[in-house]
């Protein structure tokens, strides 16, 4: 490879500068003398050193480098035009690299298959919803304990309920003298949650934008690579950050006190304990068939409780059979042995695993 010529480039900067004025006045004349026909400078116009400089310094930011320079300066030589030459690092895989805009998602949700029904999705959020969008599959080894449990005419809630994929099949299961309870804060998932409610024409659906928790208030709502979560708004998610706030209610204070509930569906990467401890009344006044997820880590940090407290409150509800459902190992039947649901993802090397639960 030939040395870097940087003298000349040294000579070249030193030309712009001198002849800076006179460049600018040459190329006003340039431009009045093609105002009649064009707003444009004749595009076969030969390139500079100048010129070369330039797209260097305005292009890609930066001086010329002893590897493509020699390439350029041969172009320059041969006669290259301004335009083909500006042409040539525009599209050049650097410039793009740098420069390119970022692609834009969708103004609302896209249409998809999810576990056989035709949905709406948000624009992904998690890797999980990622994982969703792509294959268009839901927790499918839920399907069976779901399908045996849901029965006409049954009242069901769903609690962070996302674009709605239990809640439009909870629906047609439970029929048209069932009811259907979807809790959404996030503003865009409870859009598309909107909707498919509206395209499955699924009036026994109430869709309501409450976050649940242990307590009427403001809480944000957390998103990370696997996990979309919520915690207590602080001081810097209000003025700093950019996590959603919502407001939260208790399951307890949204439902009539007279009224059964017979299934209750959640998952929220740790904040479960607090949804449910919202819902003291209703666990104890109906004990209502439950698919929850048991994540110990994600308890901890996001409902800031030990994870013994989270199964201690259903034991206390009256909740005293389990079974376990994981996507590799099918139903694991654990009884009444909450303790061996406690011990099974250590068991299983796993950070969450998915169970069902009912009283005797």
């Amino acid at each position: 490879m030939s040395e870097f010529p940087m003298e000349i480039w040294r000579e070249a900067v030193s030309e712009i500068i001198a002849n800076d004025n006179a460049r600018m006045v040459e190329l006003e004349a340039m431009w009045r003398a093609n105002e009649a026909d064009s707003n444009e400078i004749n595009a076969d116009l030969p390139a500079t050193l100048a010129d070369l400089w330039n797209c260097y310094r305005l292009l890609l930011n930066r001086i010329p480098d002893p590897i493509g320079a020699p390439h350029h300066l041969e172009c320059v030589r041969d006669g290259i035009s301004v335009h083909n030459l500006v042409k040539h690092f525009l599209f050049s895989q650097e410039h793009l690299t740098r420069y390119r805009q970022p692609v834009q998602q969708p103004d609302g949700p896209t249409r998809t298959q999810v576990n056989g029904l035709d949905l709406y999705l948000p624009a992904p959020q998690t890797s999980v919803e990622r994982t969703v969008r792509e294959t268009g599959r839901h927790k499918p080894h839920l399907a069976g304990a779901i399908a045996s449990v849901l029965k006409q005419g049954m009242y069901v809630v769903d609690i962070g309920a996302g674009a709605g994929a239990f809640a439009v099949h909870a629906a047609r299961k439970v029929g048209p003298i069932g009811r259907v309870v979807a809790l959404e804060p996030h503003p865009e998932k409870m859009r598309a949650l909107l909707a498919n409610v509206t395209a499955h024409a699924l009036d026994t659906v109430d869709v309501l934008p409450f976050a649940a928790a242990d307590g009427d208030g403001f809480i944000a709502l957390v998103t990370s690579d696997g996990v979309a979560s919520a915690r207590d708004a602080s001081f810097d998610d209000l003025t700093n950050g950019d996590a959603p706030i919502v407001y939260a209610r208790t399951l307890d204070s949204i439902i009539p006190t007279d009224q059964r509930v017979d299934f209750i569906v959640i998952a929220l990467d740790g904040f479960d304990y607090r949804a449910l401890a919202g819902a003291r009344d209703i666990l104890t006044r109906w004990r209502p068939h439950l698919i929850a997820e048991y994540a110990p880590d994600l308890l901890r940090e996001y409902s800031g409780v030990d994870p013994a407290d989270y199964l201690r409150l259903l034991s206390q509800a009256g909740y005293c059979r389990f079974t376990a459902i994981s996507p590799e190992k099918g139903a694991i039947d654990l009884g009444s042995d909450v303790g061996a649901l406690a011990a099974l993802p250590d068991r299983l090397e796993t950070d969450r695993i998915d169970f069902y639960a009912w009283s005797a």
